[in-house]
């Protein structure tokens, strides 16, 4: 069995650079092996009990966070743990879509099933997602005894299923997904299937398309889980003409006589609506707070590839040319973005000189974003730029 402890070694594995500035656990070299002895007292002191979380609205949704560093830490190791037992490994959004992509070119006859579940963290069964942890008996009693925790604390809040925000809800989510993933890969006529998160893309012949349906309608009751029937959140039609977004790209199939379809892919419609609000967002907070070089960092934000995460991995970057590097169109959606901010820029309320709108002129989403523009920006910079997009 994995070794699940809570000491200083497991401690110092997951504790990182942006929890010591953060929770100002030490200032020299020398005071570490002090303050993670003090950071494991705690959080044996605890019993593996946790505090209350605190919580915040991000785009419309009630997210939850650790209250103190100790609480941070022993959920991190929980969900490492969690991950390494039972080899949970959330798909990455760039393979997905590579895949997507390249299966949408055959020329077969096929259904497309671009499906989206209901609520799904909030309709996941939680006390049954832990007993089923605990009747396999591979995670330690402190372990049991962390998620019970958090358990208590949502059924004291009233709070339904998993709780947005933590790790651990993420990694219980992909266990619980599981099963639907199993059963999409053994019904009949099955020719590909991939989720990211609650998004399933599924291609299957389409002499089976009812019968996949009625049956992943019954799976899904069975787990307490229903699909979306939003019209920008489910596709089902035939694969040589089909047209639906998928994780932020608009894709567009079109078969091609005695040759493979042609795959295009663009921003969605959605996305690029979602920069808008962004920029008019910075514009107004400008109106509000006059800050013309914040203004144009914000602006600048957005166009550019930025580094997310260091680890001895590599570097995680961000940023639309990264996010989104399997367009089509070389980035040519981003022209209705740049014709936004322009007009933006002209209208009166905004009160802007002519310095000032010579300034903005020069920030082109189109080319920064097609020329992979680099920006560098420290954390504390970043969430200065940011916080004013959080419900975006």
């Amino acid at each position: 069995m994995l070794k699940q402890t809570f000491d200083n070694t497991a401690i110092a594995k997951v504790l990182t650079r942006e929890d010591v500035l953060r929770w100002n656990l030490w200032s020299k070299p020398e005071k570490k092996e002090c303050a993670i002895e003090a950071l494991e007292n705690l959080i044996q002191a605890k019993n593996f009990n946790i505090s209350a979380l605190k919580s915040e609205k991000r785009r419309g949704k009630t997210t939850y966070q650790a209250n103190n560093i100790e609480d941070a830490i022993t959920i991190r190791l929980l969900d490492r743990y969690i991950r390494r037992i039972y080899k949970v490994r959330q798909s990455d959004r760039n393979r997905v879509i590579r895949q997507v992509k390249t299966v949408l070119r055959d020329s077969g006859h096929y259904t497309v099933m671009r499906l989206d579940i209901k609520q799904c963290y909030e309709s996941i069964d939680f006390e049954a997602s832990i007993k089923k942890l605990e009747n396999d008996m591979l995670l330690a009693p402190s372990c049991i005894r962390l998620l019970n925790s958090i358990s208590s604390f949502c059924k004291n809040k009233k709070l339904k299923g998993l709780p947005r925000g933590l790790a651990i809800s993420t990694t219980l989510a992909e266990l619980y997904l599981e099963a639907i993933d199993k059963h999409i890969k053994v019904e009949e006529g099955f020719f590909y299937a991939t989720r990211y998160v609650d998004d399933f893309f599924i291609l299957i012949d389409k002499t089976k398309e009812k019968e996949l349906k009625e049956n992943l309608k019954q799976k899904f009751n069975e787990i307490g889980l229903s699909l979306n029937d939003e019209s920008h959140k489910k596709y089902i039609g035939p694969s040589q003409d089909a047209e639906f977004d998928y994780l932020g790209y608009n894709i567009l199939v079109k078969s091609v006589n005695n040759s493979e379809n042609e795959v295009t892919l663009t921003i969605s419609k959605k996305k690029l609506d979602k920069i808008k609000q962004k920029v008019a967002i910075s514009l107004n907070e400008n109106k509000k707070i006059p800050d013309f070089n914040l203004l144009k960092q914000r602006l600048t934000y957005l166009t550019v590839l930025k580094i997310i995460k260091k680890n001895d991995n590599g570097v995680l970057l961000g940023g639309l040319a990264y996010n989104y590097r399997y367009v089509s169109d070389e980035f040519k959606c981003l022209r209705t973005i740049d014709g936004f901010l322009m007009n933006m820029k002209n209208q009166s309320r905004f009160s802007f000189n002519n310095e000032e709108k010579e300034m903005l002129s020069k920030i082109s989403f189109y080319s920064s974003v097609s020329k992979k523009k680099q920006g560098k920006y420290t954390r504390r910079k970043a969430e200065k730029i940011s916080r004013v997009w959080k419900n975006v």
